[in-house]
């Protein structure tokens, strides 16, 4: 996410999906051009079916997100768009609490050695880490996708800072 427009009353983020919307767009049209000029039979279906699937990607889950924290109008607006969908939420911005990182965590059993068990199996834990505001509901609100941490932190202390300026 970068910011698009930081004054006093208002604080604008947006996160494009360009680069990854580039490799989602080039990866579907290179599956059907192998299936429609090189491939036959069912390499060719199996060509078009990661075409579909990556084309299905592009439309609907690709898309951009913006941040729109408002202080004349009292109201933090979160946009997310894709080609074929789009959704709005708005909050009271007296509802914010500050923003925070939040961090999701998956397993995956093939890495590392568990030795809380009698036989040793292997176990990866992956975390990704989301910016989020804090509403004073212990509710969140997520406007940055999952990424790194230092990206998540970076985002979160730019709207503390901003929401802190105000007070």
């Amino acid at each position: 996410m970068k910011v698009i427009e930081e004054t006093p009353d208002r604080l604008v983020l947006e996160q494009s999906p360009w680069p990854t919307g580039w490799f989602v767009g080039f990866g579907a049209l290179a599956c059907f051009l192998l299936a429609a000029t090189f491939l036959g039979g069912a390499a060719a279906g199996l060509a078009v079916m990661a075409g579909a699937f990556l084309t299905y990607i592009g439309l609907f889950e690709i898309g951009w997100t913006r941040l729109t924290l408002d202080r004349p109008e009292l109201q933090v607006t979160l946009e997310t768009r894709s080609l074929l969908k789009g959704r709005r939420e708005y909050r009271a911005l007296g509802l914010v609490s500050r923003a925070d990182v939040l961090v999701r965590k998956s397993q995956d059993r093939s890495s590392t050695l568990d030795d809380d068990r009698p036989f040793p199996s292997r176990r990866t834990v992956i975390f990704s880490h989301c910016a989020a505001l804090r509403l004073t509901d212990d509710s969140t609100l997520v406007f940055a996708r999952p990424g790194s941490a230092a990206a998540a932190g970076a985002l979160a202390r730019r709207v503390n800072a901003w929401l802190d300026a105000a007070r």
